[in-house]
């Protein structure tokens, strides 16, 4: 049976926003109207991280480009050990019973995550939890606490959700590689999307830009292409998932040589292959050049293509020869230890 104390109210408390780095501008962008209602507040940036005081912390569950949300709590402390302490200890089991009572899953066990997790301080502090929360330790747990050194003492981050918000209930089909969705869904948004928009995904693979475009808001059409038939059924998997299986439509067809019209589509977006888990560079010399003609080719005037892609100095060399494509900005992003680059370009007239 859980001894998790009485009701606690965080609803003021300092929150961290964990997001794509490199893209923390966009995850701004979806807090706006959070601030404008007084919701969010005394907002500060660093790589990967918005923290902020929220009244209303459960809306800031709702923002597509956020991995995790995490109560914050920093202790001037100079070491863990001190967390242990009646007052500290007091307030952590505070947090652990405020995420309880808000996430939407019941909560039997916990996870702590810190440098050191093995040591013996971490170990009591792990066992007092235990005892106090009645809460059991698991490595999948429910609540995920992390704890991690800061120049002036010890932050704990207490995870908002059972799960991270990257992990969407629509994904019952996963691929190596994929891109995570709140990643997708920046990109989504870098595309300014509009109502009318015919929406074309190049290597859908499992679908993670199509779904997400239609999480963003409705467009006319939006199709995706691959050319392997095993991603395609992945993908089908996670529109079905998602409720978009009449909106969505999906064609095996190779990048290089759409079965497409002459400017058909108004905003294209691409994953292509780092030449990494598929692919190789030396594939890569031959297949990009033919997708940039492609985009060029079926994209309106006017149009904008959202490409990431971690092969920088090919795309950087392949850029200057492209005739209508031009290039408005790119974005180095941080992800999974690699440093690929998000380009978005545009059709000109």
């Amino acid at each position: 049976m859980s001894r998790l104390p009485s009701k606690s109210n965080l609803s003021t408390h300092h929150y961290e926003i964990e997001t794509t780095e490199g893209l923390e501008f966009i995850t701004q962008q979806e807090l706006l109207p959070l601030i404008k209602h007084n919701i969010v507040r005394d907002i500060q940036v660093r790589n990967g991280a918005i923290t902020c005081i929220s009244s209303h912390p459960q809306k800031l569950c709702t923002l597509k480009t956020a991995v995790a949300v995490y109560v914050l709590d920093s202790y001037d402390v100079p070491r863990p050990k001190a967390l242990l302490g009646h007052q500290h200890f007091t307030r952590l089991c505070n947090t652990i019973r405020f995420v309880c009572q808000n996430t939407q899953s019941p909560c039997t066990t916990f996870y702590l995550s810190a440098a050191g997790s093995d040591s013996s301080v971490m170990e009591r502090l792990k066992a007092e939890i235990a005892s106090a929360t009645g809460l059991n330790e698991a490595e999948q747990g429910d609540i995920l606490l992390r704890i991690r050194r800061t120049k002036t003492g010890w932050d704990v981050l207490t995870r908002l959700t059972n799960r991270p918000l990257a992990t969407r209930s629509w994904r019952v089909c996963n691929m190596e590689g994929a891109l995570n969705a709140p990643l997708a869904h920046a990109m989504i948004w870098l595309s300014r999307p509009q109502p009318e928009d015919i929406f074309l995904n190049i290597a859908c693979g499992s679908g993670t830009l199509l779904v997400e475009r239609l999480i963003h808001s409705h467009a006319k059409q939006v199709i995706g292409c691959d050319i392997n038939d095993d991603a395609l059924r992945c993908a089908s998997e996670n529109i079905t998932q998602a409720g978009y299986n009449h909106h969505i439509q999906l064609i095996n067809a190779d990048g290089g040589q759409l079965p497409l019209m002459d400017e058909q589509v108004t905003v294209i977006c691409a994953d292509l292959p780092f030449g990494q888990l598929i692919g190789s560079h030396r594939d890569n010399m031959i297949l990009y050049p033919q997708i940039l003609t492609e985009i060029e080719r079926v994209l309106i005037p006017t149009g904008r293509a959202i490409v990431i892609t971690h092969e920088i100095r090919l795309m950087n060399t392949l850029i200057p020869s492209r005739t209508r494509l031009k290039l408005d900005n790119q974005y180095q992003i941080v992800q999974r230890g690699l440093h690929p680059c998000i380009y978005v370009f545009r059709k000109s007239v």
